[in-house]
């Protein structure tokens, strides 16, 4: 189960801090002003962030225009909270700071973690863990997946005697999903199969058909069309991958070491629990 405190660092990781860090490298121009107050590329940027979950969908013409319509409606807002002098309320402290802090938690993030973070660094990571890897060998696969055990017999004995896999899965296979392309899997390593289909198939040379194997779906008859080690992931694949678990990591150090550094006192003991 993932913790509080993990799903902290996959948010600061893959969201705020990234995008926070990638507005800042662009020129702040003013792309449209509300009551004589500026709009910048920083404030859209920062917008998109904030936004990104609304923008899921929308063309990418719309996309821009939804952003500014959304500063500039939040700008309004503000406006008119000045106005009602809701600034002046204590509420509005609270708020203040809590994004206050927020900006310098990600402001940290930024210049301590993410910008440290040099592209050496990252291949180097990556060369190691290819290096790391053992061979997996993958097998491409069809099934005809069937109610019975007696029925996966009568079925595999027209196979044996020539008829096609591929016709005898559309026709016949209970597996929605595979039945209509020949009972054709792609490929798939021993870890994606249930153990005693995994075995079987490991023992299975190319283009034989297994015995009726039986797991918590019915019964399987599986054909290997072909075996082959899995190449590993190339640097464009991975790079993306290799970075952020680096930054994830690297945010764990650093979250740990403040942690060790501060005095946290809890005042209610029941938050503590666990601690």
């Amino acid at each position: 189960m993932i913790s509080p405190r993990s799903w902290f660092l996959i948010v600061l990781v893959a969201g705020l801090g990234l995008a926070i860090g990638a507005a800042s490298q662009s020129a702040d121009g003013v792309v449209a002003r509300v009551n004589g107050k500026p709009i910048s590329e920083t404030d859209m940027r920062l917008a998109e962030v904030e936004i990104m979950t609304q923008l899921v969908g929308l063309p990418a013409e719309r996309r821009r225009q939804a952003i500014l319509d959304y500063l500039i409606d939040s700008q309004l807002f503000a406006d008119a909270a000045e106005r009602a002098k809701l600034d002046r309320e204590p509420r509005f402290e609270a708020r203040r700071h809590y994004h206050l802090r927020r900006a310098l938690r990600d402001a940290y993030f930024d210049e301590r973690l993410r910008d440290t973070l040099g592209p050496e660094e990252v291949r180097r990571a990556y060369e190691e863990q290819i290096a790391a890897l053992k061979p997996l060998t993958e097998y491409r696969l069809r099934q005809i997946l069937l109610g019975s055990e007696a029925e996966a017999r009568d079925v595999r004995l027209k196979l044996v005697s020539g008829s096609d896999f591929a016709a005898v899965a559309r026709q016949a296979s209970r597996d929605p999903g595979s039945a209509q392309a020949g009972g054709d899997l792609g490929y798939l390593v021993p870890a994606q199969l249930d153990p005693d289909l995994a075995k079987a198939v490991a023992a299975l040379p190319v283009g034989q058909t297994s015995a009726p194997v039986k797991t918590r779906f019915g019964w399987h008859l599986v054909r290997v069309e072909d075996r082959r080690t899995r190449p590993p992931p190339t640097w464009d694949e991975a790079r993306e991958l290799v970075r952020l678990e680096l930054l994830s990591q690297r945010t764990r150090e650093a979250v740990s070491g403040l942690r060790g550094d501060a005095s946290i006192v809890y005042t209610n003991p029941e938050d503590a629990i666990g601690k």
